[in-house]
């Protein structure tokens, strides 16, 4: 197990690679969405119940989530996140994500945050609407700068009835860090 700390990256922090030269990549990776930005880790996933050691269950670099079946959502954000514009969202569903680790019978999941803000999908969220952890807007990494590397998108579009809902709203998490499952 590679041995990691906490770095501070554009005011939020980063689980990186303990080597210098490799903290050095990942942190300039991660702020530009280079190719590079692959081989970082860019999510832990914890169970239900967080090892006193805090140690994830698992930790997955970009890589790893493109290397899931992708889910394309073509989709606008509502109003009240100032990104009104019709985009294509990629990446893998947080179902698939979950059910790779082996934790698909999940009652909801925590999704946090650089910033340390988080919120909880029910698991029938995942069921009735597929959210995705998405790396990719219209055919571009997301950077840390642009609320990368990872954002949950929901099909605002394809389910019209979420975009007047506050709960929706609030699920939407970007530069994502973190699932705890429970």
């Amino acid at each position: 197990m590679t041995s990691r700390r906490t770095v501070l990256v554009a005011g939020a922090s980063l689980l990186l690679p303990l080597a210098p030269a490799a903290r050095a990549a990942c942190r300039t990776a991660a702020l530009s969405a280079t190719r590079d930005a692959a081989s970082c880790i860019v999510l832990d996933i914890h169970g239900p119940k967080r090892r006193p050691d805090d140690v994830p269950l698992a930790s997955l670099t970009l890589a790893q989530l493109q290397a899931l079946p992708q889910t394309t959502i073509q989709t606008s954000l509502p109003h009240a996140l100032h990104a009104v514009r019709r985009a294509a969202w990629e990446g893998p569903s947080l179902s698939d994500v979950l059910a790779e680790q082996g934790l698909q019978a999940a009652r909801s999941v925590y999704v946090e945050s650089l910033s340390g803000y988080g919120a909880d999908l029910p698991s029938e969220d995942l069921r009735t609407y597929s959210p995705i952890l998405a790396w990719r807007r219209n055919g571009q990494a997301l950077a840390v700068r642009n609320n990368g590397p990872l954002i949950v998108i929901y099909p605002f579009d394809s389910h019209p009835a979420l975009r007047g809902d506050i709960r929706y709203l609030q699920r939407i998490v970007w530069q994502v860090q973190a699932l705890t499952v429970q």
